[in-house]
């Protein structure tokens, strides 16, 4: 929908689903143990807004390639994600070792979506001309076709 009306609308429901979720998380990771019906809804929230990037994301990805690059482009941004999957438990060991391991959780679950969050504010920026750019590209090629078909 919000698509639509802009052409950052998919990375504008990106950003607002993993601030939204980062926000929830940290709230849910910060109650007290003995409050669990608080942590529950908390955490209910952050599993309600955070999934709200990903489909986004592919989507957007596939809005700025090049039809023939689409597959590399959605295999370096799986590659991206993935690596960072792996090293996450790496880098919150290393936290918790030299402070506490509720500090490394929470540094790493919450600064993860927050970067995530800046990059796509960064994306606000070029994804318009880039959409631009591609439909131009599609479009020369289209006329190419029916050129050559005429011929």
């Amino acid at each position: 929908w919000l698509f639509k009306r802009t052409k950052k609308g998919r990375i504008l429901v990106s950003s607002a689903g993993v601030i939204l979720g980062a926000v929830f998380l940290l709230l849910a990771l910060l109650t007290p143990v003995e409050e669990r019906t608080t942590f529950f809804i908390l955490m209910a929230l952050t599993a309600l807004f955070m999934p709200f990037s990903s489909p986004n994301v592919l989507s957007t990805i596939f809005d700025i390639t090049l039809p023939e690059v689409r597959s590399t482009a959605q295999a370096i941004e799986y590659f991206i994600e993935n690596s960072g999957a792996a090293l996450a438990p790496i880098i919150a060991g290393a936290i918790a070792l030299a402070t506490t391991k509720q500090t490394a959780i929470l540094s790493i679950s919450v600064s993860t979506w927050v970067l995530c969050f800046f990059l796509y504010l960064g994306a606000l920026f070029f994804v318009d001309g880039d959409i631009k750019t591609l439909r131009a590209q599609m479009a020369a090629r289209a006329d190419a076709e029916r050129t050559k078909a005429k011929a």
